[in-house]
């Protein structure tokens, strides 16, 4: 046969193809829409070739080969099925079925099951094999999954996942032959492990030996009703991974990340558990407007009511205090729309402020930033796959965006990058990352202790650090900042060690967690220790600094945090709070507490505002809405669609503010 030049030809069921040189036959087959079954087989993984579902025959050979293992070669010629290949398989699948409990009528997962798909495509009724079935454990001990041994097929798709994407090493094969199980670190419950709860596990399992405690009784119940994916985004962090929401009769049923390796993400589409989970275990849903009545009780309103008492509360305020004693206060986990129809709701009631519930975290960043360097900005979060060396800087990513905690985690098991925490950041800690417990409050401290020393061992090597900051922080005592932070000398053995590592390194990164980001100086210093290795490029830092809510570049961007900090200022008399519908930053401001009247619009009935809040007005949460999202770091804007319908009785934000304008006597863009 002729060999075309760059590519590779074989024949295939009779059909001659060509392919690229070093695919697998598998691949091959599903290029070419050639049906090949697999069960441990995931392409974003590596290949294993231990389950022999996918077995074909090659040149005629008669030993049959794992067609995911198996690479082209000139000249081959392969059958994907025929009568022996067939029974092979078939054989195959009846040993899975035979050797643990898989009663697919019990089983939580039955309907969306790979092993019970491939028995129908093969038409298996019954089983020619005695069952072997023996009792296996099953683990209920995380809040967010259920690890059943008893439906397990060892196919090691959570194995290879949980190492090649999340990074963390967490699950093994224990035991031998028919004892075999998926193991837990060493041999540990769910519970008290070093599992982070991503799900990513779960997600890959084939069964049902993997399933999550927040399912809804409609996965369970039967297959009936109408199930629909819908691509989407999550937006909780700011990373805006993409997602697959699922639902039936609107019905949140799943959520799961677009695992792929072609996506151009470093994090290949994975999950994290807020992503994944949160959505189910959100607070006490607000379904109709409530009112706060004389009697001190809420009371159930129609919507006319409710905006008409907000309505009048409010333009009673303005009309005795003025329109400077009423505050406007948005959360940074709205839309880009929503933040900017809150600007014109505002400025239209001619409000006295207007901020976001993360505004403190705003001002110190301007601050900072600003200090350090004028216009300067912040590296992309995708800039972790590449760099050698990371400065965590007060706490772990993985409470705030823990996608980045698995990058971390990666980047130093498998291309050799070091980090550094000061604080505590335990989903790194099992990875090797050197530690130095700061306490919360001494981070400034800390990092005025690392650059100064960086500086008097860099040898007059400065990077793009100011000459004036320069001599600044030579005054520091050094040996003093150590007595305050260290509590061993095997801790000022790691921090000469971590100064060591950032200045060897040829591309490191500094990131700064939010409890950094509330303190100007600590954004200004952690600049500061990044540009003693210059920028990355013009202007951007070698900084990311990680932002407490999903859409808080969006909100920064747009100018609607106030650029005065009042945080503790008690001469308002009313407000308008607007939430998100997810986790918003506690506590919430202190002068909600002394407010004479108080408009909330949020998806929940939260408990913090029990006595301060008036009116309640419900909004859809975060998965019944739509609208657009900035980055992490303000480089791309995505739009999120509804994946859900909000509850009867649930008006969108946008209709709430323009119907309050209007009950205020000042209508936004003049409409009615």
């Amino acid at each position: 046969m002729e060999r075309t030049e760059g590519k590779v030809r074989i024949i295939m069921d009779g059909k001659e193809l060509l392919t690229e040189p070093g695919v697998t036959l598998l691949d091959a087959a599903r290029k070419n829409n050639i049906p090949i079954p697999t069960l441990c087989h995931h392409p974003a993984l590596t290949p294993w070739g231990g389950c022999r579902l996918c077995v074909v025959e090659v040149d005629g050979a008669p030993k049959l080969a794992a067609s995911c293992v198996t690479p082209v070669r000139d000249g081959m010629n392969i059958v994907t099925s025929n009568e022996r290949i067939i029974e092979s398989r078939k054989a195959v699948l009846e040993f899975l079925f035979a050797e643990r409990n898989h009663n697919c009528m019990f089983c939580p997962q039955s309907g969306e099951c790979e092993l019970q798909s491939l028995a129908y495509q093969m038409q298996m009724d019954h089983l020619t094999d005695s069952p072997s079935f023996q009792f296996f454990p099953t683990d209920v001990t995380s809040e967010y999954m259920v690890m059943d041994h008893n439906r397990c097929v060892l196919c090691g798709r959570c194995v290879r996942g949980c190492a090649q994407l999340a990074g963390n090493y967490v699950l093994h094969f224990q035991n031998r032959g028919p004892k075999s199980l998926i193991g837990i670190d060493l041999n540990d419950r769910r519970e008290g492990s070093t599992c982070l709860s991503c799900g990513l596990c779960m997600q890959l399992c084939p069964t049902g030996a993997i399933t999550s405690r927040y399912r809804s009784h409609y996965a369970v119940k039967g297959h009936e009703r109408e199930r629909k994916a819908v691509d989407s985004v999550c937006t909780l962090c700011g990373l805006l991974c993409p997602t697959v929401v699922t639902t039936a009769g609107n019905t949140l049923l799943k959520i799961e990340g677009q695992v792929s390796v072609g996506n151009g993400r470093p994090d290949k589409g994975q999950l994290c558990y807020r992503g994944r989970f949160d959505s189910f275990k959100e607070e006490k849903r607000l379904t109709r407007p409530l009112v706060l009545g004389k009697d001190g009780k809420w009371k159930e309103e129609q919507w006319e009511e409710a905006i008409r008492v907000a309505s009048e509360g409010l333009k009673s305020l303005k009309e005795k205090y003025g329109g400077q004693s009423v505050v406007g206060i948005a959360s940074s986990n709205l839309s880009n729309e929503e933040l900017i129809l809150f600007k014109d709701f505002s400025e239209s009631l001619g409000l006295g402020r207007v901020d976001t519930l993360d505004g403190i975290h705003y001002r110190s960043v301007l601050s900072g930033l600003q200090s350090a360097g004028a216009g300067m900005r912040e590296a992309s979060w995708k800039k972790i796959a590449e760099t050698d060396f990371v400065l965590l800087l007060g706490g772990d990513p993985w409470e705030s965006q823990p996608v980045l905690s698995s990058l971390i985690r990666k980047g130093m098991l498998e291309k050799g990058l070091k980090a550094a925490v000061a604080g505590k950041a335990d989903s790194c800690a099992g990875a090797g990352a050197m530690e130095i417990p700061v306490k919360p409050g001494k981070e400034i401290l800390f990092m005025q202790g690392f650059l100064t020393s960086v500086l008097k061992t860099a040898d007059g090597t400065t990077g793009a650090l100011k000459g004036s900051e320069v001599l600044r922080m030579m005054q520091t005592d050094v040996e003093g900042v150590l007595d305050e932070i260290c509590s061993s000398y095997e801790e000022r053995r790691r921090f000469a060690e971590m100064v060591g590592a950032f200045l060897d390194a040829k591309d490191p990164l500094v990131i700064g967690a939010p409890s950094i980001t509330e303190e100007p100086e600590a954004v200004r210093l952690a600049a500061d220790i990044s540009m003693v290795k210059g920028f990355i490029e013009r202007d951007i830092l070698r900084l990311i600094l990680l932002k407490s809510s999903g859409n808080s570049a969006g909100s920064w961007h747009l100018g609607i945090p106030s650029l005065v900090n009042r945080e503790n200022d008690r001469g308002w008399e009313g407000g308008v709070l607007l939430l998100g519908g997810v986790a918003e930053p506690r506590p919430l401001p202190v002068f909600l507490n002394d407010l004479k009247f108080l408009v909330v619009v949020s998806p929940f009935q939260l408990e913090e505002l029990a006595g301060k809040a008036h009116v309640l007005l419900p909004r859809p949460r975060w998965i019944e809405n739509e609208g657009t999202f900035t980055s992490l770091d303000g480089r791309e804007s995505v739009f999120a669609g509804k994946t859900l319908e909000p509850p009867e009785g649930v008006r969108d934000a946008r209709r709430i503010l323009m119907e309050l304008a209007r009950g205020c006597g000042s209508p936004l863009g003049g409409k009615g």
